[in-house]
């Protein structure tokens, strides 16, 4: 599998942040891992439909 370096900016609000790091947190993820893990949810639900 190819692999790409990718860099994003994102700004949320602080109450959405704060959700986010819990999450991660409880999961013992780092941020960046926490919407990675969202992302590939979001494409498995794709692919099956």
């Amino acid at each position: 599998m190819d692999m790409i370096h990718m860099k994003i900016d994102v700004r949320v609000p602080e109450d959405m942040y704060n959700f986010m790091i819990d999450d991660a947190n409880l999961m013992k993820l780092s941020f960046e891992g926490l919407v990675l893990l969202y992302i590939k949810e979001r494409m498995e639900r794709e692919k099956g439909k």
